[in-house]
């Protein structure tokens, strides 16, 4: 935009940050500034909104970033092809795992293996990727630029986070810093979940570390417990 007079159509959705949006779109008058949710149907459907400011077929960049329906809404569009794709995929997921999350109600994204799936049935497929985002060409550009086709093996920036069990059924993820990230866990018994932070103990584990099983306030907690048990399970 700066520097290359380039044209763009930016959609923003919440009305209380559009007007930064027209600030900028003033500084570059290339930019077609619009304030409108971005859905899989309807008039607020990607297809509509582009039409309605006479896109190109053929446009150089889509970016759908929009922590919610970005599968669904790149699924919905069928009239235009652009050369280059970028959508925003969850990385925590395995690099085999296919998942899409329908509608954005799982507030957690999709996996790049589904985006991929995606984009091979619309003519696409993956050329780079960063922590976050998947880039995807149009098959026909591969031969013009003189690259290669990337596998999701060889790009994905991060390893996935997996989540086990140990012999106490405590969580252990194996991710730390992911870990770090989480305050605690709570149990389906209350039991379990008050004697852990009751002793000072964690919640959950990252792979490798020390189990604090024999913590004296966590002894007697889980004695405690097993001597309500057939209490609690009376009628």
């Amino acid at each position: 935009m700066a520097h290359h007079s380039w044209k763009a159509i930016y959609i923003e959705a919440d009305p209380n940050k559009f007007p930064a949006l027209t600030k900028t779109a003033a500084a570059y008058p290339g930019i077609t500034p619009v304030c409108s949710l971005v859905t899989a149907a309807g008039e607020t459907a990607l297809d509509n909104i582009l039409a309605r400011y006479s896109a190109p077929e053929k446009f150089d960049i889509l970016s759908i970033d929009i922590d919610g329906n970005d599968y669904d809404v790149w699924e919905a569009s069928v009239n235009y092809h652009p050369r280059l794709v970028i959508v925003e995929f969850n990385p925590t997921f395995p690099a085999d795992f296919n998942y899409v999350d329908r509608g954005g109600r799982g507030f957690i994204g999709s996996s790049a293996p589904a985006f991929a799936a995606l984009a091979a049935r619309k003519g696409y497929v993956l050329f780079v990727a960063t922590a976050t985002n998947l880039f995807f060409l149009r098959e026909d550009c591969f031969a013009a630029l003189g690259v290669r086709p990337q596998a999701l093996g060889e790009l994905l920036p991060q390893s996935p986070c997996y989540a086990f069990l140990n012999h106490a059924g405590e969580i252990v993820f194996s991710d730390e810093a992911l870990a770090r990230r989480l305050r605690g866990i709570s149990y389906a018994q209350p039991l379990k979940t008050l004697a852990r932070r009751l002793s000072g103990v964690p919640t959950f584990y990252a792979l490798g570390q020390t189990h604090a099983q024999g913590n004296v306030m966590l002894k007697f907690l889980r004695w405690l417990a097993a001597m309500l048990a057939p209490i609690r399970a009376k009628p």
